[in-house]
């Protein structure tokens, strides 16, 4: 899933950067909640 995010955001001209700490938070936030 991780992969096909990267290679998604990758075609929009997201940094990879910006993608990898987002998809951090987001994990970080989600484990939180459950």
């Amino acid at each position: 899933t991780i992969a096909c995010y990267r290679c998604g955001l990758r075609v929009t001209g997201v940094p990879t950067l910006y993608v990898s700490l987002m998809l951090l938070v987001f994990h970080t936030f989600w484990s939180l909640v459950e």
